[in-house]
C-alpha cells in the first residue's frame, strides 16, 4: 500500500482517497491494541485493506506493465508496441486469477485436511448422537464445520444484531473463565452458569490440563 501510494503522489485525488483510508486504518488500529476497546474493535478498522491491498496491487501492476512497455516500446514500432501492452495486461490479469483460485484452495484445504488438524474431530464423528452440545476452547474455531456438532460458543464468528452480540460476549467470557481457572470454586462457578445458558452435555479439553477441569465436569455430571 505505501509503494502505491508513492506512485499515486502525482495524482491528487487518488492519493488523497488511498492516503486517508490507509493513514485512519493504521491509526485506528494501533489505537484499538493500545485501548483494547471492544467498541472500536467491533469496526474492524484494519478492514480497509480489503480494498486498500487490491487496489494497490493493481497500480503497481499496472505501473510495471506501463514502464515496461514504453521500455520496450521504443525499440518497437507502434503496432508490436500496443500488441505487447494487450499481452502484459492479459498475462497479468490471468496471473492473478490463477494466484487468487489457488489460494483459495490452498486455504479451504489447510483448513479441512491440514496437519493441526485435532483427531477428537474424527472421535465426535464416529460417536455423535442427537442432542449433544459441546464446550470447546475458544481456538477450535474448526469444530462446528467439521463435526456439524453445536458449541456453546467460539471465537469463529458472531452475531451482529446488538443484543446477540452480547450474549455471545458474555458466552466468551464464561469460556475463558472456565478454562484459565485457578482454583475448583472458579472453575465450578463459571461451568454453572454455562450449564444454566446452555445444556451442556460434553466438555472439551487438553490431555494436559488442570485437574481442576476434569474434578469440576466430574461435579456437575456433564
Amino acid at each position: 500500500m505505501s509503494v502505491a501510494i508513492l506512485l499515486l503522489w502525482r495524482r491528487r485525488r487518488l492519493r488523497a482517497v488511498t492516503l486517508t483510508a490507509a493513514t485512519l486504518a493504521l491509526a485506528l488500529t494501533v489505537i484499538q491494541l493500545w485501548t483494547g476497546s471492544e467498541a472500536l474493535g467491533l469496526m474492524f478498522p484494519w478492514r480497509a485493506s480489503v480494498w486498500l491491498v487490491p487496489a494497490a496491487t493493481a497500480v503497481i501492476v499496472g505501473r510495471g506493465i506501463g514502464f515496461l512497455s514504453l521500455f520496450v516500446g521504443a525499440r518497437l514500432n507502434e503496432r508490436r508496441s500496443r500488441a505487447l501492452s494487450r499481452s502484459l495486461v492479459l498475462c497479468s490479469a490471468v496471473f492473478v486469477m490463477v494466484a487468487s483460485v489457488e489460494g483459495i484452495r490452498g486455504t479451504v484445504r489447510s483448513a479441512h485436511q491440514g496437519p493441526l488438524r485435532p483427531p477428537i474431530y474424527d472421535f465426535i464423528n464416529e460417536t455423535a448422537e442427537p442432542g449433544l452440545t459441546y464446550l470447546v476452547p475458544l481456538g477450535f474455531e474448526g469444530f462446528r464445520l467439521e463435526t456439524g456438532e453445536p458449541v456453546f460458543v467460539d471465537w469463529k464468528s458472531h452475531p451482529y444484531r446488538d443484543d446477540e452480540l452480547v450474549e455471545w460476549f458474555d458466552r466468551v467470557k464464561l469460556a475463558r473463565t472456565f478454562y484459565s481457572a485457578s482454583s475448583d470454586d472458579v472453575a465450578l462457578e463459571a461451568l454453572s452458569r454455562i450449564c444454566g445458558a446452555s445444556p451442556i452435555t460434553h466438555v472439551i479439553a487438553d490431555a494436559g490440563a488442570r485437574r481442576v477441569l476434569a474434578d469440576t465436569v466430574l461435579r456437575l455430571g456433564v
